[in-house]
């Protein structure tokens, strides 16, 4: 009996159809990944949109108006263990855009006499 060197049909075919399963989960994984990367760059350029708007909310501390900031009046409690209550009167500002909410409280300017 001569001894064969080389591959039969069905050994090529089978290893090519490996090699075709594995690269279909390697382009998926691939995908998915760029598709996440993208998502997040589009999420983290709304945040940033919709923190200059609060940011120029602040920085004008009036009755400013911007499309997607809302200003009310707060006044928030800050207790510390062994220091009487203190209560901070403010505006809280929320920027919503998108499905992205912001919000931060601005305390009123103090006058100093």
């Amino acid at each position: 009996m001569k001894k064969r060197k080389g591959l039969t049909l069905i050994e090529i075919v089978v290893s090519i159809a490996l090699l075709g399963m594995i690269a279909v989960v390697f382009l998926t994984i691939i995908n998915t990944g760029n598709k996440n990367i993208f998502k997040s760059g589009d999420r983290t350029k709304d945040v940033f949109e919709i923190q200059e708007k609060v940011d120029t909310q602040i920085k004008s501390y009036d009755d400013l108006k911007l499309e997607g900031v809302k200003v009310e009046e707060k006044d928030i409690e800050v207790k510390i263990y062994g220091i009487d209550a203190k209560t901070i009167k403010g505006k809280l500002i929320t920027g919503i855009e998108d499905g992205i909410k912001i919000t931060t409280f601005v305390p009123n300017k103090i006058e100093v006499k």
